[in-house]
């Protein structure tokens, strides 16, 4: 009898610390699993932007989900990632790191991503050289992307031509746009020290990847609306004619409907599902809630890109509302939405 009542306490006290005391004065949020958190859910219904927009319509534009016994503060709501991710300055600056993994990957903290304070301002003015130094923001930039963008059409071309001889056309794109994006970015790693290669990682993952994922998402998305591809083309042809120029970044005020296009793609193929998240830097009020200095917080930007009270919907809509874009807040990586206040039909 008194081993029963031993653990009927133990369980009591075990029940009422994982779905009470430890939530104390935490936002609301799906009750968490023991040990697991809310993992298991997330697992269930990838990427998870639609777990994570049922949340919000459940518990608010401010909730609590739990990466084991970890809690993270989720903000799932424009208006309110602008009001404290961009407003709040340094207080939500703070990096979220697993420390061994990031051993394991590049050999401590390093990069723009994952530090904070004096070493990831250190760290930002040396990416800030090497894009000054590779030309960002200057002619030579863009002629050296569109050197990159001319090879691979003649590649895509000569294996267009290949196929049509065999009677078959099956181009693998994606496999041309790694090729051609890689070499843009292996410019920019050539001619660096080792130890400043840890925060050039940073700018191949960030770089490579999600660029070739947006483009080959942006194909898909045209095949499967051809009117809006007839469109596209047809203000192309009017801005260029039949020459065979390649479209350049001082194009773009003449090419208003291809811009919207090209803001709808990075909406619908949004590449990071999950946002990276922030830590608290001091202890700061966020609505009722006070949020200790080191709290994991995250601004979960894929709920935005598919809220349908900004975006109507998953494919190129047919209204006039305003095109949001992905830009990158101040002050530290963290991508926002930023409403472009010009109403364009597409």
């Amino acid at each position: 009898m008194a081993a029963f009542l031993f653990v009927f306490i133990v369980i009591l006290i075990f029940v009422f610390y994982n779905f009470h005391y430890k939530r104390k004065g935490l936002p609301p949020g799906p009750i968490p699993l023991p040990f697991f958190g809310n993992s298991l859910t997330l697992m269930r219904h990838p990427p998870g932007e639609d777990i994570f927009l049922e949340w919000r319509q459940r518990f608010g534009p401010i909730f609590t989900f739990w990466l084991g016994e970890t809690p993270v503060i989720c903000i799932a709501e424009y208006n309110k990632i602008v009001e404290y991710y961009q407003r709040g300055g340094e207080a939500f600056a703070g990096r979220h790191a697993i420390e061994a993994y990031e051993r394991i990957i590049r050999g401590g903290i390093y990069g723009v991503l994952q530090t904070e304070g004096e070493i990831w301002r250190e760290h930002r003015r040396f990416v800030l050289h090497v894009f000054r130094d590779f030309g960002v923001g200057k002619n030579i930039m863009q002629e050296r992307i569109l050197t990159e963008i001319s090879e691979m059409f003649k590649l895509l071309d000569l294996e267009i031509n290949e196929q049509q001889k065999l009677n078959e056309i099956e181009i693998d794109i994606v496999k041309h746009l790694e090729r051609a994006i890689s070499s843009i970015i292996n410019v920019l790693l050539v001619g660096f020290r080792f130890d400043e290669e840890a925060i050039l990682f940073d700018l191949w993952i960030s770089g490579q990847e999600t660029t070739t994922t947006a483009l080959s998402w942006g194909i898909a998305l045209l095949l499967h609306n051809p009117s809006v591809m007839e469109k596209v083309q047809e203000e192309l042809d009017n801005k260029f004619g039949n020459e065979q120029e390649l479209v350049s970044w001082s194009d773009r005020s003449s090419l208003p409907y291809t811009c919207a296009v090209v803001n709808e793609i990075l909406r619908v193929g949004n590449v990071v599902a999950q946002d990276f998240p922030h830590r608290m830097m001091k202890d700061t009020k966020v609505d009722k809630w006070l949020l200790r200095k080191g709290q994991p917080i995250v601004a979960q930007i894929s709920v935005v890109l598919v809220d349908p009270n900004i975006s109507p919907g998953d494919s190129f809509p047919s209204l006039k509302r305003e095109i949001g874009i992905p830009v990158l807040c101040p002050k530290f990586t963290c991508r926002v939405i930023k409403r472009w206040k010009k109403t364009i039909q597409i």
